[in-house]
């Protein structure tokens, strides 16, 4: 029998092992390379999508922060107006209301025919009336009027009643200190 030398079969199929390994190998790497190179793809996408996101996000608070600006400095505006016409309610009380005052002052001392007036004096949020009476009754009689028939004055207290004579004309002078409210009605 013949013999044949098997070793160089061996050896290139050895060889050809190898090369399949290597090709096994570097398709590995290859699909590795590929799913690495796609995966930075991916990966990339999404943050251009968030960076476009964050840009929207960006440009709506912008446009919030400035609509947030306008609304206080309208806030301050409608406070700033609110104050003036705060002022202004209190100019009108100011000015129509001791014409008020006086009106309903003429009214109760008309009413009260043995009572009248001879001082009037308004400093700082107090009234001071001064006058004469025929008889003390009368006298608690205008306060209880001053106090019960008109809203503008509060606090009402007599504060002095003395004796006075005129000749042979005898009455009594009275003070009655008050706080003149305008604002009523």
């Amino acid at each position: 029998m013949p013999r044949l030398n098997l070793l160089p079969y061996r050896a290139a199929a050895r060889i050809e092992r190898g090369l399949r390994e290597v090709r096994a190998l570097a398709a590995g790497m290859a699909v590795l390379l590929c799913l690495f190179v796609g995966a930075k793809l991916y990966a990339d996408h999404q943050i251009d999508l968030h960076q476009a996101q964050l840009s929207e996000v960006m440009r709506v608070l912008a446009e919030t922060s400035k609509r947030v600006e306008q609304v206080e400095a309208s806030k301050a505006k409608a406070a700033g107006l609110a104050r003036k016409l705060a002022a202004i309610e209190v100019l009108k009380q100011q000015k129509q209301g001791p014409a008020h005052l006086l009106s309903d002052l003429a009214d109760i001392l008309t009413a009260q025919p043995k009572v009248w007036l001879t001082g009037f004096e308004d400093q700082e949020g107090s009234l001071t009336l001064k006058g004469g009476a025929m008889e003390q009754s009368n006298i608690s009689s205008f306060v209880m009027a001053l106090e019960k028939q008109s809203s503008f004055f509060q606090e009402v207290s007599l504060s002095l009643i003395n004796a006075a004579n005129e000749g042979s004309f005898n009455y009594f002078q009275w003070t009655v200190l008050c706080r003149p409210h305008y604002g009523a009605s």
